[in-house]
């Protein structure tokens, strides 16, 4: 199956600006088969979980979302084969092929770009991005890729932090370069499939396993001209323990919360909500509130939110909560979201026992999706605490308190 051969690809601005046109279809390799000896974990980073999900899947999700990327090879070594297929059911990653790595990067990716060749044909541009590098954007990706299809190869470089100093053999410093001639490598990188076969075609068997550079074989045994691309600060790899907890971090900067008012409410319910929201979250434009009947209009207007509050005031029975909760999943798999929180703030006032069970019925609609339900119960003089878990569910996301109901 090959993919139309033409496409537009938006640039920024692109109300101002017209459409980019690229020959042929883009392919994501996506090398996942090391194993992260400087983490010293018991399995490889890109199968950490962070903030109840795996680090690849965040990664995969970057592309997923962009039309216009027409397949990700996904490069696995034979271990993790059963456990990254299982990520794939779990976290409905549509467009994956799965190819076994091999004991070296260069190695890895060759199998990559092999596997290319099988589903795209030979005008397509191979897209190379590491699978701990989840904060990739699409200008980003759209940038490497236009660039690529103009002069056969071109890389996302930032630069240097520190300065590079050599040592001679005896320990004590050599030289030091001046650290504004020279750029850090970083991902992603783009070539033509013609370009990236002939390289990995006439390179050495040294540079397949001791080389880390995609760039420099393209250079030296493709003869490309390579095109360096100033990259923004948000392309950093996940290498230390301690990258971990900076990428939570950043997924929780991240969260977009919609506050869904099934009736009208006290208006004190709402402000108490967006008061808690905005001490976490801190922007404005991190959260929306909007009325049962807008939720659809407000995410057609905006990108949707990976977080839905609906706030039951006038609950009588368990029905809405399983409605509702349905109305959202719909919603969420027609934007093709990879992962939504939806929580259901119930007031104790109108009665409980219907929504326990309610929730539970939820969860069961949410088996084969990427959703994690929650149900709140609470008093009108509850709601300062209510609140804080709302916000708390809200950023956390984590799939582990998946069905659970939280009485305040």
């Amino acid at each position: 199956m090959t993919a139309d051969p033409w496409f537009s690809v938006l640039p920024m601005g692109a109300l101002e600006h017209p459409a980019v046109e690229v020959a042929g279809p883009v392919c994501v390799v996506l090398p996942a088969a090391g194993v992260g000896e400087r983490m010293n974990l018991i399995r490889p980073k890109q199968f950490c979980d962070v903030v109840g999900r795996p680090l690849i899947s965040y990664t995969i999700e970057s592309f997923e979302k962009i039309p216009w990327i027409a397949h990700i090879i996904v490069v696995i070594s034979p271990d993790y084969l059963q456990l990254f297929q299982e990520i794939l059911v779990k976290y409905l990653h549509k467009r994956v092929t799965v190819v076994e790595g091999a004991l070296t990067r260069h190695r890895s990716i060759y199998n990559g770009v092999i596997a290319v060749e099988k589903v795209c044909n030979e005008t397509s541009i191979v897209l190379i991005h590491d699978s701990v590098r989840p904060f990739v954007d699409e200008p980003t990706i759209r940038d490497v890729v236009k660039a690529a299809s103009q002069s056969g190869a071109a890389g996302m470089v930032r630069p240097l932090v520190s300065t590079v100093v050599a040592a001679d053999l005896e320990g004590y410093l050599d030289h030091s370069l001046d650290r504004s001639k020279y750029r850090a490598s970083e991902m992603p990188q783009a070539f033509t499939l013609e370009v990236i076969k002939r390289a990995y075609g006439s390179c050495t068997d040294y540079d397949l396993d001791y080389g880390t550079e995609c760039l420099h074989l393209v250079q030296r045994y493709a003869g490309a001209k390579v095109r360096l691309l100033d990259g923004p600060e948000h392309l950093w790899k996940v290498t230390y323990r301690r990258d971990l907890f900076a990428v939570e971090c950043e997924i929780k900067a991240a969260s977009r919360v919609a506050l869904v008012f099934r009736e009208k409410c006290i208006d004190t319910i709402e402000e108490i909500l967006k008061g808690s929201l905005h001490r976490r979250l801190g922007a404005n434009d991190a959260f929306v509130s909007c009325s049962y009947e807008d939720f659809g209009n407000i995410c057609e207007s905006k990108q949707f939110p990976n977080s839905v509050v609906i706030c039951h005031s006038r609950i009588s029975t368990g029905e809405d909560i399983i409605s509702s909760t349905d109305v959202v999943l719909k919603l969420h798999q027609s934007f093709s979201v990879q992962s939504v929180a939806i929580i259901h703030l119930v007031m104790t006032e109108f009665g409980h026992h219907n929504s326990i069970l309610a929730i539970m019925s939820s969860v069961k609609i949410c088996q084969r999706t990427n959703a994690v339900v929650n149900a709140v119960l609470s008093s009108h003089e509850d709601l300062h605490k209510a609140s804080d878990i709302i916000t708390s569910l809200s950023i956390d996301r984590n799939c582990a308190f998946n069905g659970q109901t939280f009485q305040v």
